[in-house]
Protein backbone atom coordinates (compact mmCIF):
# COMPACT_ATOMS: atom_id res chain seq x y z
CA UNK A 1 0.00 0.00 0.00
CA UNK A 2 1.54 3.13 -0.81
CA UNK A 3 1.69 6.35 0.91
CA UNK A 4 -1.91 8.54 0.25
CA UNK A 5 -3.68 11.99 1.03
CA UNK A 6 -7.43 10.59 2.05
CA UNK A 7 -9.54 13.72 1.15
CA UNK A 8 -13.09 11.53 2.34
CA UNK A 9 -11.57 11.59 5.98
CA UNK A 10 -11.22 15.09 6.23
CA UNK A 11 -14.36 15.38 8.45
CA UNK A 12 -14.43 19.34 8.35
CA UNK A 13 -16.85 20.47 5.08
CA UNK A 14 -13.73 22.14 3.74
CA UNK A 15 -10.94 21.46 0.68
CA UNK A 16 -8.05 19.54 1.37
CA UNK A 17 -5.29 21.48 0.07
CA UNK A 18 -2.04 19.23 -0.92
CA UNK A 19 0.80 20.58 -1.03
CA UNK A 20 3.05 17.47 -1.67
CA UNK A 21 6.34 17.57 -2.58
CA UNK A 22 6.51 21.15 -3.66
CA UNK A 23 10.02 20.96 -4.71
CA UNK A 24 11.54 17.56 -5.46
CA UNK A 25 9.65 14.26 -4.88
CA UNK A 26 10.03 10.67 -6.63
CA UNK A 27 7.31 8.03 -6.17
CA UNK A 28 9.48 5.11 -7.78
CA UNK A 29 11.34 4.15 -4.50
CA UNK A 30 14.74 3.67 -5.53
CA UNK A 31 15.93 7.07 -4.08
CA UNK A 32 16.64 9.15 -6.89
CA UNK A 33 16.54 12.91 -5.93
CA UNK A 34 13.73 14.62 -7.68
CA UNK A 35 15.85 17.85 -8.72
CA UNK A 36 15.36 21.43 -8.07
CA UNK A 37 12.67 23.25 -9.47
CA UNK A 38 12.79 27.36 -9.82
CA UNK A 39 9.04 27.44 -9.49
CA UNK A 40 6.26 27.56 -7.45
CA UNK A 41 4.28 25.01 -6.98
CA UNK A 42 0.32 25.40 -5.74
CA UNK A 43 -2.45 23.52 -5.83
CA UNK A 44 -5.85 24.15 -5.58
CA UNK A 45 -7.57 20.96 -5.61
CA UNK A 46 -11.14 20.97 -4.52
CA UNK A 47 -12.57 18.71 -2.35
CA UNK A 48 -16.05 18.20 -1.19
CA UNK A 49 -16.41 16.74 2.03
CA UNK A 50 -19.91 16.64 2.96
CA UNK A 51 -19.45 13.65 6.05
CA UNK A 52 -20.44 14.41 9.72
CA UNK A 53 -18.63 16.58 11.26
CA UNK A 54 -16.92 14.81 14.44
CA UNK A 55 -15.04 16.13 16.97
CA UNK A 56 -13.98 12.83 18.95
CA UNK A 57 -10.09 12.78 19.85
CA UNK A 58 -10.16 9.20 20.82
CA UNK A 59 -7.07 8.12 19.36
CA UNK A 60 -7.62 4.58 19.32
CA UNK A 61 -8.18 5.19 15.01
CA UNK A 62 -8.82 2.19 13.20
CA UNK A 63 -6.76 2.52 9.53
CA UNK A 64 -6.09 0.55 6.50
CA UNK A 65 -2.17 0.78 8.06
CA UNK A 66 -0.48 -2.49 7.91
CA UNK A 67 2.11 -2.45 10.34
CA UNK A 68 3.40 -5.68 9.40
CA UNK A 69 4.84 -3.84 5.86
CA UNK A 70 8.69 -4.20 5.76
CA UNK A 71 10.23 -0.54 5.96
CA UNK A 72 13.70 0.10 4.68
CA UNK A 73 14.80 3.21 6.55
CA UNK A 74 16.06 6.66 4.87
CA UNK A 75 19.46 5.52 7.15
CA UNK A 76 19.45 3.13 4.77
CA UNK A 77 18.06 3.46 1.29
CA UNK A 78 15.75 6.07 -0.09
CA UNK A 79 17.96 9.13 0.68
CA UNK A 80 20.70 10.32 -1.26
CA UNK A 81 21.01 14.49 -0.56
CA UNK A 82 24.51 15.26 1.30
CA UNK A 83 23.45 16.89 4.43
CA UNK A 84 25.82 18.78 7.17
CA UNK A 85 26.37 17.02 10.19
CA UNK A 86 24.42 14.19 12.10
CA UNK A 87 24.82 12.00 15.35
CA UNK A 88 28.27 10.23 16.14
CA UNK A 89 28.76 6.60 15.57
CA UNK A 90 26.45 4.07 17.80
CA UNK A 91 29.23 2.45 19.65
CA UNK A 92 26.76 0.06 21.53
CA UNK A 93 24.55 -1.17 19.27
CA UNK A 94 20.59 -1.06 18.52
CA UNK A 95 19.16 1.13 21.98
CA UNK A 96 16.75 -1.61 22.02
CA UNK A 97 19.06 -4.46 22.65
CA UNK A 98 18.00 -4.87 26.73
CA UNK A 99 20.19 -4.72 29.38
CA UNK A 100 23.68 -5.83 29.57
CA UNK A 101 23.10 -6.47 33.53
CA UNK A 102 20.30 -7.50 35.54
CA UNK A 103 19.87 -4.03 37.16
CA UNK A 104 16.30 -3.12 37.44
CA UNK A 105 14.60 -0.54 39.71
CA UNK A 106 10.53 -0.32 40.91
CA UNK A 107 8.68 2.84 41.49
CA UNK A 108 5.02 2.96 42.81
CA UNK A 109 3.57 5.37 44.32
CA UNK A 110 0.93 3.26 46.91
CA UNK A 111 4.45 2.26 48.91
CA UNK A 112 4.47 4.58 52.40
CA UNK A 113 8.04 6.11 51.68
CA UNK A 114 10.62 4.89 49.50
CA UNK A 115 12.96 2.21 50.41
CA UNK A 116 16.07 0.72 47.93
CA UNK A 117 13.93 0.09 45.03
CA UNK A 118 15.16 -3.42 44.54
CA UNK A 119 11.77 -4.91 44.41
CA UNK A 120 7.74 -3.71 44.69
CA UNK A 121 7.70 -4.01 48.13
CA UNK A 122 10.40 -1.86 48.64
CA UNK A 123 9.77 0.87 45.34
CA UNK A 124 11.40 4.49 45.50
CA UNK A 125 8.51 6.98 45.06
CA UNK A 126 9.54 9.00 42.40
CA UNK A 127 11.09 8.47 39.21
CA UNK A 128 14.37 10.49 39.49
CA UNK A 129 15.15 8.13 42.50
CA UNK A 130 14.98 5.29 40.53
CA UNK A 131 16.95 6.21 37.72
CA UNK A 132 20.18 7.71 39.70
CA UNK A 133 20.28 4.57 41.88
CA UNK A 134 20.45 2.53 38.34
CA UNK A 135 22.83 4.44 37.10
CA UNK A 136 25.30 4.47 39.84
CA UNK A 137 28.00 2.30 38.84
CA UNK A 138 26.65 1.30 34.83
CA UNK A 139 29.73 0.43 32.60
CA UNK A 140 29.40 2.01 29.30
CA UNK A 141 26.92 0.47 26.99
CA UNK A 142 25.49 -1.70 30.01
CA UNK A 143 21.38 -0.62 30.58
CA UNK A 144 19.50 -0.36 33.74
CA UNK A 145 15.66 -0.86 33.45
CA UNK A 146 13.33 1.45 35.48
CA UNK A 147 9.89 -0.44 35.91
CA UNK A 148 7.26 2.31 37.11
CA UNK A 149 3.66 1.32 38.16
CA UNK A 150 0.16 2.82 36.70
CA UNK A 151 -0.61 6.23 38.49
CA UNK A 152 0.24 9.98 37.76
CA UNK A 153 3.45 10.91 38.55
CA UNK A 154 3.35 14.93 39.04
CA UNK A 155 6.99 16.36 38.40
CA UNK A 156 7.22 19.56 39.70
CA UNK A 157 8.16 20.13 42.83
CA UNK A 158 9.92 23.48 43.21
CA UNK A 159 10.82 25.14 40.12
CA UNK A 160 9.94 25.16 35.98
CA UNK A 161 13.40 23.87 35.78
CA UNK A 162 12.46 20.03 37.73
CA UNK A 163 13.16 17.29 34.92
CA UNK A 164 13.20 13.68 34.87
CA UNK A 165 17.19 13.34 33.54
CA UNK A 166 16.92 9.77 31.98
CA UNK A 167 20.78 9.21 32.29
CA UNK A 168 22.91 6.99 30.52
CA UNK A 169 21.94 3.58 29.73
CA UNK A 170 18.32 4.21 31.58
CA UNK A 171 15.04 2.62 29.94
CA UNK A 172 11.68 3.61 31.44
CA UNK A 173 8.68 1.32 31.11
CA UNK A 174 5.62 1.81 32.17
CA UNK A 175 2.71 -0.39 32.53
CA UNK A 176 2.85 -2.59 35.75
CA UNK A 177 0.12 -3.12 38.28
CA UNK A 178 3.21 -4.09 40.62
CA UNK A 179 3.16 -7.42 41.01
CA UNK A 180 4.66 -8.44 38.14
CA UNK A 181 8.09 -10.32 37.96
CA UNK A 182 8.74 -10.23 34.15
CA UNK A 183 8.89 -7.18 31.46
CA UNK A 184 6.49 -8.97 29.67
CA UNK A 185 4.20 -9.21 31.92
CA UNK A 186 2.79 -6.04 32.08
CA UNK A 187 -0.01 -4.48 29.97
CA UNK A 188 0.73 -0.24 29.34
CA UNK A 189 -2.69 0.35 27.73
CA UNK A 190 -4.56 -1.03 30.97
CA UNK A 191 -2.35 0.24 33.74
CA UNK A 192 -1.47 3.46 32.26
CA UNK A 193 2.08 5.73 33.91
CA UNK A 194 1.58 9.11 33.45
CA UNK A 195 4.35 11.34 34.13
CA UNK A 196 2.84 15.12 34.32
CA UNK A 197 4.60 18.54 34.42
CA UNK A 198 2.19 20.47 36.82
CA UNK A 199 3.14 20.48 40.15
CA UNK A 200 -0.83 18.80 41.18
CA UNK A 201 -4.39 19.12 39.62
CA UNK A 202 -4.99 22.62 39.36
CA UNK A 203 -1.79 23.74 40.15
CA UNK A 204 -0.35 26.59 37.43
CA UNK A 205 3.11 25.49 38.40
CA UNK A 206 4.58 23.49 35.83
CA UNK A 207 7.97 22.52 34.32
CA UNK A 208 9.63 23.57 31.62
CA UNK A 209 11.05 20.18 30.27
CA UNK A 210 9.69 17.05 31.32
CA UNK A 211 12.14 14.40 29.65
CA UNK A 212 15.68 15.35 29.17
CA UNK A 213 17.37 12.52 27.42
CA UNK A 214 21.22 12.13 27.50
CA UNK A 215 22.01 8.93 25.64
CA UNK A 216 20.99 5.01 24.78
CA UNK A 217 17.74 6.02 26.34
CA UNK A 218 14.60 4.09 25.87
CA UNK A 219 10.87 5.38 27.11
CA UNK A 220 8.29 2.47 26.48
CA UNK A 221 4.73 2.84 27.87
CA UNK A 222 4.55 6.10 29.05
CA UNK A 223 2.26 9.13 28.89
CA UNK A 224 3.91 12.51 29.22
CA UNK A 225 0.94 15.51 29.41
CA UNK A 226 0.90 19.00 31.39
CA UNK A 227 4.24 20.32 30.04
CA UNK A 228 5.86 23.16 28.89
CA UNK A 229 8.07 21.16 26.34
CA UNK A 230 7.76 16.91 26.60
CA UNK A 231 11.62 16.02 26.22
CA UNK A 232 14.29 16.94 24.79
CA UNK A 233 16.71 14.46 23.13
CA UNK A 234 20.04 15.34 21.46
CA UNK A 235 23.32 13.86 20.94
CA UNK A 236 22.46 10.37 21.29
CA UNK A 237 20.68 6.87 20.90
CA UNK A 238 17.00 6.98 21.90
CA UNK A 239 14.30 5.03 21.01
CA UNK A 240 10.48 5.82 21.99
CA UNK A 241 7.32 3.01 22.28
CA UNK A 242 4.16 2.18 23.18
CA UNK A 243 3.64 5.55 24.47
CA UNK A 244 1.75 9.08 24.24
CA UNK A 245 2.69 12.65 23.77
CA UNK A 246 -0.89 14.57 24.48
CA UNK A 247 -1.35 18.48 25.72
CA UNK A 248 2.23 19.62 26.28
CA UNK A 249 3.52 23.07 25.79
CA UNK A 250 5.94 24.40 23.41
CA UNK A 251 8.88 26.39 25.26
CA UNK A 252 11.47 23.90 24.00
CA UNK A 253 14.02 26.33 21.38
CA UNK A 254 13.16 24.80 17.66
CA UNK A 255 9.86 26.20 15.38
CA UNK A 256 7.62 26.13 19.14
CA UNK A 257 7.72 22.00 19.30
CA UNK A 258 6.83 20.07 22.02
CA UNK A 259 9.21 17.26 20.89
CA UNK A 260 12.97 18.48 20.15
CA UNK A 261 15.22 16.14 19.02
CA UNK A 262 18.74 16.84 17.59
CA UNK A 263 21.73 15.39 16.37
CA UNK A 264 21.14 11.61 16.86
CA UNK A 265 19.20 8.70 16.09
CA UNK A 266 15.69 8.77 16.90
CA UNK A 267 13.22 5.67 16.85
CA UNK A 268 9.48 6.08 17.41
CA UNK A 269 7.12 3.16 17.46
CA UNK A 270 3.14 2.99 18.06
CA UNK A 271 3.17 6.12 20.20
CA UNK A 272 0.52 8.63 19.42
CA UNK A 273 0.83 12.82 19.31
CA UNK A 274 -2.21 14.25 20.18
CA UNK A 275 -3.02 18.22 20.88
CA UNK A 276 0.68 19.29 22.00
CA UNK A 277 0.51 23.22 21.43
CA UNK A 278 1.90 24.30 17.97
CA UNK A 279 2.77 21.09 17.19
CA UNK A 280 4.44 17.82 18.32
CA UNK A 281 7.79 16.87 16.77
CA UNK A 282 10.68 19.10 15.96
CA UNK A 283 13.65 17.51 14.87
CA UNK A 284 16.83 19.05 13.17
CA UNK A 285 19.78 16.83 12.53
CA UNK A 286 20.61 12.72 12.65
CA UNK A 287 18.47 10.65 11.52
CA UNK A 288 14.65 9.37 12.39
CA UNK A 289 12.49 6.86 12.06
CA UNK A 290 8.80 6.92 13.07
CA UNK A 291 6.51 3.66 12.61
CA UNK A 292 3.27 2.76 13.17
CA UNK A 293 2.58 6.35 14.95
CA UNK A 294 -0.62 8.65 14.95
CA UNK A 295 -0.12 12.48 15.08
CA UNK A 296 -3.27 14.47 15.91
CA UNK A 297 -1.68 17.81 15.49
CA UNK A 298 -1.60 21.19 14.09
CA UNK A 299 1.07 20.42 12.59
CA UNK A 300 2.87 17.05 13.02
CA UNK A 301 6.32 17.44 12.52
CA UNK A 302 9.07 19.79 11.61
CA UNK A 303 11.92 18.21 10.07
CA UNK A 304 15.50 19.01 9.20
CA UNK A 305 16.95 15.22 9.08
CA UNK A 306 16.68 12.13 7.21
CA UNK A 307 13.72 10.66 8.02
CA UNK A 308 11.39 7.83 7.45
CA UNK A 309 7.75 7.80 8.17
CA UNK A 310 6.32 4.26 7.63
CA UNK A 311 2.78 2.87 8.52
CA UNK A 312 1.41 5.94 10.74
CA UNK A 313 -1.10 8.17 10.10
CA UNK A 314 -1.05 11.71 10.39
CA UNK A 315 -4.56 14.15 10.80
CA UNK A 316 -2.85 17.50 10.47
CA UNK A 317 -2.56 20.37 8.78
CA UNK A 318 0.73 18.51 7.28
CA UNK A 319 4.32 18.78 8.03
CA UNK A 320 7.16 21.12 6.90
CA UNK A 321 10.65 19.71 5.65
CA UNK A 322 13.89 21.63 5.42
CA UNK A 323 17.37 20.78 3.99
CA UNK A 324 16.16 17.07 4.17
CA UNK A 325 15.29 13.52 2.74
CA UNK A 326 12.07 12.02 3.77
CA UNK A 327 10.76 9.05 3.09
CA UNK A 328 6.93 8.09 3.08
CA UNK A 329 6.36 4.17 3.76
CA UNK A 330 2.38 2.80 3.44
CA UNK A 331 1.02 6.28 5.23
CA UNK A 332 -1.86 7.99 5.47
CA UNK A 333 -2.57 11.68 5.53
CA UNK A 334 -6.07 13.13 6.32
CA UNK A 335 -6.94 16.47 7.88
CA UNK A 336 -10.13 17.72 10.37
CA UNK A 337 -8.58 21.07 10.64
CA UNK A 338 -9.65 23.85 8.59
CA UNK A 339 -6.13 24.37 6.83
CA UNK A 340 -6.21 21.28 4.85
CA UNK A 341 -3.56 18.67 4.93
CA UNK A 342 -0.35 18.47 2.87
CA UNK A 343 3.66 17.99 3.21
CA UNK A 344 5.56 20.87 2.52
CA UNK A 345 9.08 20.36 1.45
CA UNK A 346 11.53 22.94 0.66
CA UNK A 347 13.75 23.49 -2.78
CA UNK A 348 17.05 22.24 -0.61
CA UNK A 349 14.98 18.91 0.01
CA UNK A 350 14.22 15.20 -1.60
CA UNK A 351 11.34 13.15 -1.02
CA UNK A 352 10.53 9.59 -1.97
CA UNK A 353 7.13 7.89 -1.92
CA UNK A 354 6.63 3.87 -1.45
Amino acid sequence: MKSVFDTNRARTAIPVVVALCLFACEDDGHGRDGGDSGTDAETDADADSDTDTDTDTDTDTDTDIDSDTDTDFASDAGCNIELDGGPETDTCGEVDAGPSSECVRYVDLDVAASGDGLSWATAFRTVQEAIDSGAEGLAPCERCQIWTAEGIYYIYVDTPDNTIELKPGIELYGGFDGTETLLDERDWEAHVTTLNGYEYVGSENQVTELLTFTNYNTVDGISVTGSGGAMRAEHGVFSISNSRFYANGSSLPWYDSALFCNDGYFNFSNTTFDSNIDGSLGVVSGVLQVNNCVFNEEIALRLLIRSTIANSEINSAGMNVSSSCIELQNDIFYSETPFGTGIFIKEDSSCVIS
